[in-house]
C-alpha cells in the first residue's frame, strides 16, 4: 500500500504517523511483546548489582542524605556519592523521561531520524535521558518491525553525555557492562550504552565548536597518513576528506535533554550562553527537552529559563503545562521501588546506617514526586544544499 493511500489523501509526515499509531504503539507497550518491562527490569537490576559491588557501603550510605537534601554542592569525584545518587534517583528519572518520550510520539513530535539519532544528556549524573531514550527507540523499532509499518529509521546510535563529576565515568561503564550482559537474551536493535563522560565540563561549551574540532583532529589525522606515504596533500583537502568520512562529534542534536540540572536561577544565569547555543544546535525537528522539579520554589527557575529559550527560533510545546505525576504507572513504579528498596537494604545489611529522613528501606518510594517538562522544537527547515539526515519533520516524506 502506497503511504498516501493509507493516510487518505493526506501527504505522509513523521508527525502525522505518529499521531495516527499512538494507540497502536499504547497497546503494543503494555502487552508481553513489548521490550518497556524487560528493559526496564534489567535496568533495575543493573544498578542494584552495581550499588551491591561497592567495597564501601558505609561512604555510601552516609552520603544518601547529602544526595537527598544537597545535590548542588556534591562535586562527584567520589564513587560514593555517584553509587548514591544512582540508587536513589537513576531509575526513578528514568522512567520520567520515558513517559515524556512515550507523550511526544503520540502528539507527533518526537524525532524520527533514517540513519543516526543523535541525543546529548546534560548534567543528569547516571544518563538517566540516554538509557530512557535508547530503551524507548529500541522498543519502537520493534513495534515497527512487528507490525509492518511502512518506515524505516534508526535507533539511538549516537548517545553523548556532558557531566562535570569525575566519578561517572567509570560507573557508566559499569553500569552499561552489567546492562549489556543482562540483556544478552534479550531482543535489541542498538547496544549504543553510555561508558563514560563525554564532554567534562558546560562551561563554554559549544556543540559547532567541538564538531569543528573532531573535524580538524580528523584532517590532521589524513594528512598524516598521506605524509607517511610521501603523498603530498593541501589543508583544505584535507579538511574536505574529513568531512566526507564523517566524525562523532554531531554538528546539531536530534535530542537534547537537561534532568534536574537547571535548579537555581544562579545556574541559568551562569549558563546562559551555552543555554542559547544548546537552544540554537538542535537539527530540524529536533527537540530540547527539560526536566525538574514541580516544587512552587522552583517556579521562578522556569520562568527564567522560559525567558531566556524564548529569544531562540524554537517554538515551545504546550502539552506539558501542569505538573506530571511521576511514574504513574504502577506496573512501573511497581519496579522501580523494588530496586531502591533492594538497594537500600543490601547497604543497610552490608553495615551501612541509612539516615533518619529515609526511614525504613522496606517503606522507601511510596509516593514519587510530580515533576515539571518543557520541550521546545526546532521547526526551521534543513538549509539549502545540505542532504537532511532526518528521516521526517511535519513537513517532509520519507515512507518505506
Amino acid at each position: 500500500m502506497a503511504a498516501d493511500e493509507e493516510y487518505g489523501s493526506r501527504p505522509w509526515t513523521a508527525g502525522l504517523w505518529q499521531r495516527t499509531s499512538g494507540a497502536s504503539l499504547d497497546e503494543w507497550r503494555s502487552s508481553p511483546n513489548s521490550l518497556l518491562q524487560p528493559h526496564l527490569k534489567s535496568l533495575c537490576s543493573a544498578i542494584d548489582a552495581v550499588a551491591s559491588a561497592t567495597d564501601t557501603p558505609e561512604a555510601v550510605a552516609a552520603t544518601l542524605a547529602d544526595v537527598l537534601d544537597r545535590c548542588d554542592d556534591l562535586e562527584f569525584r567520589d564513587p560514593a556519592e555517584v553509587i548514591a545518587y544512582m540508587i536513589l534517583h537513576l531509575a526513578d528519572r528514568y522512567g520520567r523521561v520515558t513517559q515524556i518520550l512515550e507523550q511526544l510520539f503520540t502528539a507527533g513530535h518526537l524525532p524520527i531520524r533514517r540513519r543516526r539519532l543523535s541525543v546529548l544528556e546534560v548534567g543528569a549524573g547516571p544518563a538517566p535521558a540516554l538509557y530512557a531514550v535508547h530503551d524507548f527507540y529500541d522498543d519502537l523499532t520493534l513495534w515497527a518491525d512487528t507490525t509492518q509499518q511502512k518506515v524505516e529509521f534508526a535507533p539511538a546510535t549516537e548517545l553523548r553525555v556532558l557531566d562535570r563529576g569525575q566519578a561517572w565515568s567509570r560507573l557508566l561503564h559499569q553500569l552499561s557492562e552489567e546492562i549489556g550482559r543482562l540483556r544478552q537474551e534479550v531482543p535489541t536493535f542498538s547496544r549504543a550504552f553510555p561508558f563514560g563522560v563525554t564532554h567534562p565540563d558546560f562551561s563554554g561549551f559549544s556543540v559547532i565548536e567541538e564538531h569543528v574540532h573532531a573535524l580538524e583532529s580528523k584532517a590532521r589525522l589524513i594528512t598524516e597518513e598521506f605524509d607517511r606515504d610521501d603523498e603530498p596533500i593541501s589543508p583544505g583537502y584535507a579538511r574536505m576528506l574529513a568531512q566526507e568520512e564523517g566524525v562523532r562529534a554531531p554538528s546539531a542534536y536530534d535530542l537534547v535533554i537537561m534532568c534536574n540540572f537547571l535548579t537555581t536561577r544562579d545556574t541559568i544565569e551562569a549558563f546562559r550562553k551555552e543555554i542559547r547555543d544548546l537552544a540554537r544546535s538542535l537539527t530540524p525537528g529536533g527537540l530540547l527537552v527539560v526536566l525538574g522539579s514541580a516544587k512552587e520554589r522552583y517556579a521562578p527557575v522556569w520562568a527564567d529559563l522560559q525567558q531566556l529559550v524564548y529569544g531562540t527560533t524554537l517554538r515551545p510545546l504546550s502539552m506539558f503545562k501542569d505538573p506530571i505525576a511521576a511514574n504513574s504507572d504502577p506496573t512501573r513504579a511497581t519496579l522501580i521501588r523494588h530496586q531502591v528498596r533492594s538497594s537500600l537494604s543490601d547497604l543497610h545489611y552490608e553495615g551501612g546506617s541509612l539516615p533518619t529522613k529515609l526511614g525504613d528501606p522496606n517503606k522507601a518510594y511510596r509516593r514519587f514526586p510530580k515533576f515539571r517538562a518543557f520541550v521546545w522544537k526546532n521547526q526551521q527547515p534543513p538549509r539549502r544544499g545540505r542532504r537532511p539526515r532526518q528521516l521526517a519533520t511535519e513537513g517532509s516524506r520519507y515512507p518505506k
